[in-house]
Formats: structure tokens, sequence, C-alpha cells
């Protein structure tokens, strides 16, 4: 029986689980974008040539399996032995503090510092008894 090789680089795997290449040309262009980096000559391979083409278990976020099976849309990224050790992808560790919510809290401190760091429950915002009327 041949021996399953994984068809990234860097990558030593041998006789684990390993995932088809998708027919689907729109994920075919998505794992590629991922793997050419690392595995540059398969870009020279026609689309029936890369569905043949293995990509091991190890790539993969376990957000994209179930067990020992891919979900429909997961997609390899773990690439390097680092981010394999890690389980996540290097760039996302800096896309982390791009998110918009991030940036919107950054500028909210920049316009208005005096609203972000007052107190929840300050003596400003409580009210005076003095000044209720008469129920």
């Amino acid at each position: 029986m041949p021996i399953t090789v994984c068809c990234v680089n860097s990558c030593l795997a041998k006789d684990i689980v390993m995932f088809y290449f998708p027919r689907d040309k729109n994920m075919q262009s998505l794992w590629l974008s991922y793997v050419a980096p690392h595995s540059p000559e398969l870009l020279q391979l026609t689309s029936k040539q890369l569905a043949k083409k293995k990509i091991c278990i190890r790539h993969f976020e376990h957000q994209y399996l179930d067990g020992f099976t891919r979900k429909y849309h997961g997609y390899p990224t773990l690439l390097t032995e680092e981010e394999i050790a890690c389980g996540v992808p290097s760039q996302s560790i800096t896309d982390y503090f791009d998110h918009t919510y991030c940036k919107r809290r950054q500028g909210m401190e920049e316009a208005a510092p005096e609203i972000i760091k007052k107190p929840k429950y300050s003596k400003e915002y409580m009210l005076d008894p003095t000044q209720l009327g008469s129920v």
C-alpha cells in the first residue's frame, strides 16, 4: 500500500487523516490562497490534478473539524510548525486587534476620555433627594 503524504512542502506527516482538495473551484482557490505560499508548485496544476492532492488534518483548525471529519466549509489555515503547535494561524493573532469593535473603543477613548473613564455610579449621576418634588 502506498504511503500517503501531505502536499504542503514543510509538512512531514505521513499516513494520518488526509483530506482531498475540494472539487469546487471557489473552495479550491480558497485552499490555494493559504497553501500556495508554502507549496508554490500547486499553482501549476489543473483543477483535476489539484483535486487528487491531499492535505493532512494537522493543517486544519479545530473549528473546521468534526472529530476526524472536515466540515464542508473548512479549509487549511495552519501551515507552519509554529501555527500547528499553537493551533492558531499566525496572522489571526494580529488580526484580532484590527476588528472594528477594538477601533471603535480606541476612537471613543481619544474623542471623549471623560465619558469612558467616569465610574458608573459617581456622585454626579446620583439624584439629590431634595431636588425631587413631593409625590
